[in-house]
């Protein structure tokens, strides 16, 4: 994308039987204090009256897209999406969270002042039952590849990233179902620089009667990333080194092992174990782990049904 003083943004709004909070998302969207915007939603074939909720904006910078069947992977309609819009500028909103109104302003001004940028992020507050509150990011700037390759979190709906970017980084994994963006966010990462805005610009919602079923889906979650380290550990190797790949199955391997998941943790802890430069190391963090998981197991269940889990 080269110099433009007041490029259009598409907002994609990937949405799927969610009416009743699409409608405060679009809302938020067409807010925006940066005027030249288009919103694309799309409709991963909802049963709701999503499409009426849609209808009732009768605003033209709204493009609706409905697709007949549910997919199940939030990869395609962002695909879709980006596919079908028309700036020259990305951002993407889930359907039950929502932007403040500078949000886009605000990055576009980031990426006019910082050509080298092709994406800039910011920071968020999550909303809960219990009130909102800030959450932690970690600032990235400039090539951020290294960084990346350690997958650090950054909601995705704090981005805003130039189109051809997007492109050029293959657009989305549709094999995935949960890490599709931390994938994107990684490749990209290799295209282009990153930038970053310390303060909050959009709304994280984490209340319990809105959570969306597969973002509560640890198993599928704890998969996909054993997957996507995998998928990377050349890079890791090359760009990293053993120790880290190491580390970070290990840590999959903890994590797994307190969520009760023990063929993924076994699985983890092999793998970190082909990778580990200090085998003592590895042995005591190991026990540790078995240890805790142990703990972990009698406070769960009875001791009569912690045998069970022994044969």
């Amino acid at each position: 994308m080269g110099e433009i003083k007041n490029p259009l943004v598409s907002i994609i709004i990937p949405t799927y039987n969610r009416a009743e909070l699409l409608k405060r998302a679009i809302e938020s969207a067409l807010a925006q204090t940066y005027k030249n915007i288009q919103v694309v939603v799309v409709d991963d074939g909802s049963e709701d009256n999503t499409p009426e909720v849609v209808q009732s904006f009768k605003d033209s910078r709204i493009k609706y897209i409905r697709l007949q069947k549910n997919s199940g992977r939030p990869a395609i309609p962002r695909n879709i999406g980006v596919m079908n819009s028309d700036g020259e500028i990305i951002s993407f909103l889930d359907h039950d969270d929502y932007f403040l109104p500078e949000k886009t302003e605000k990055q576009v001004n980031i990426l006019k002042s910082n050509p080298d940028a092709g994406l800039v992020y910011s920071s968020a507050l999550i909303e809960t039952d219990n009130g909102t509150k800030l959450t932690k990011m970690p600032e990235l700037k400039g090539y951020v590849y290294k960084e990346m390759l350690k997958f650090p979190h950054i909601y995705f709906i704090t981005i805003l990233v130039k189109k051809d970017i997007v492109v050029q980084a293959g657009l989305f994994d549709e094999k995935r179902t949960i890490t599709d963006d931390t994938k994107f966010l990684v490749k990209v990462s290799k295209i282009t620089n990153f930038d970053f805005i310390s303060e909050p610009l959009c709304i994280i919602n984490r209340k319990t009667s809105d959570i969306n079923r597969l973002s509560t889906n640890k198993n599928l979650q704890i998969k996909e990333f054993l997957n996507l380290l995998l998928e990377f550990k050349g890079e890791i190797l090359r760009e990293l080194g053993k120790e880290e790949l190491s580390f970070r199955f290990n840590r999959l391997a903890w994590t797994s092992y307190l969520l009760g998941y023990k063929n993924l943790a076994l699985k983890s802890l092999i793998l970190s174990f082909l990778y580990t430069k200090n085998i003592r190391d590895f042995a005591k963090a190991t026990l540790v782990l078995l240890n805790l998981y142990e703990k972990y197991m009698r406070e769960k269940y009875h001791p009569e049904k912690l045998e069970e889990f022994r044969t």
